[in-house]
């Protein structure tokens, strides 16, 4: 059977498939255009979602000094470290803290050596330890780090890890006390001359060490000199001295955190009086509510007239101060003041 042709010679037959298939095709097409662009909304509307951003600049540098400590980088070993004990990522990493201060010390980074040290002796991170505290603060000390020749002081002046040897610790606190700012050493002398440990009783030169000290803001040595001058067995008895000395223990020192590597772990410890750590504050002798003790005697002074007029409003503030860091006799004070208005 012979098929009847159109004028362009194609077969009825043929030219219908034809247009069925191109009617196909863009069928086709516009539904893989319709699915593109179904694809592209669900992704879109996936990664609002999930908010995907690109890292933060700070995410960015903590990624860097990661992979730099990881290669070994002492400088960064000793930052992570820090950013560990302070908590940087919202909490601290004490154990953390110690890895990497372990990994730098042991390339001979005296501050990693210090603070871990610090660490051994307080028993953050790691099990409370004093021979090994001795031993990083001797390699360190050794090269010259204030923190850690006090610490050497403290440590054979208690005998903790350490025979005590009262004229060594003297001696590693005179190096320390080179330091213009490492305050806690010129305590320690001068108490040690106070008390004649290690060296003979020298009142006259624990007053010069004392007076070092608190000029330069250690609460402790001002606490002392107050205790000193209001007690007059010592030294000649002055009310007036007594009270300054007092008032400058109880008043608010600005917040110093943070200006440093040992600073941001341990609040400026060494050279800050306010900001040992515990064990090494109870070492060192100093009660660690020695401001509420100085607002106490700044009220009493003032009550009763000793180095300054009477003065009972101004007593009432002090005792309250003391009464508010948990005073109990000064909360009796202040109930007294208030009934006797």
């Amino acid at each position: 059977m012979v098929c009847r042709k159109q004028a362009h010679g194609v077969s009825l037959p043929l030219c219908w498939c034809m247009d069925s298939l191109r009617r196909i095709l863009l069928l086709l097409a516009a539904t893989l255009s319709s699915l593109c662009g179904l694809v592209a909304f669900h992704r879109a509307r996936k990664r609002k979602r999930e908010k995907i951003v690109s890292p933060s600049p700070h995410e960015a540098r903590i990624a860097k000094v990661t992979n730099r400590a990881i290669a070994g980088g002492v400088t960064e070993q000793l930052r992570m470290g820090v950013m560990c004990a302070v908590g940087s990522a919202g909490w601290s990493d004490y154990r953390g803290a110690v890895f990497w201060f372990r990994k730098a010390a042991e390339q001979g980074e005296i501050n990693a050596q210090t603070l871990l040290a610090m660490m051994c002796l307080e028993g953050l991170g790691t099990r409370r330890n004093y021979g090994q505290a001795a031993r990083w603060a001797r390699l360190a000390a050794l090269q010259g780090q204030p923190l850690a020749q006090m610490l050497m002081g403290v440590l054979l002046e208690e005998g903790a890890g350490l025979r005590r040897n009262d004229e060594q610790a003297l001696r590693w606190y005179q190096f320390a006390a080179r330091e213009p700012l490492e305050m806690g050493a010129r305590f320690r002398i001068g108490m040690m001359h106070l008390e004649g440990l290690g060296t003979q009783r020298n009142v006259d030169t624990a007053l010069e060490w004392l007076l070092a000290s608190a000029e330069k803001g250690d609460r402790h040595a001002r606490f002392r000199l107050g205790m000193l001058y209001y007690d007059g067995r010592l030294v000649e008895q002055d009310y007036a001295l007594a009270l300054q000395w007092y008032l400058a223990a109880a008043e608010d020192f600005p917040d110093t955190k943070g200006q440093g590597t040992n600073e941001a772990l341990f609040g400026y410890a060494g050279v800050r009086g306010e900001a040992y750590p515990r064990t090494v504050g109870q070492m060192m002798k100093r009660p660690p509510d020695i401001q509420r003790d100085a607002q106490f005697y700044a009220g009493l002074m003032y009550e009763t007239g000793r180095g300054t007029e009477l003065d009972l409003e101004t007593s009432r503030f002090w005792y309250e101060k003391a009464a508010q860091n948990g005073d109990e006799v000064a909360r009796q004070r202040v109930a007294v003041l208030q009934d006797a208005d």
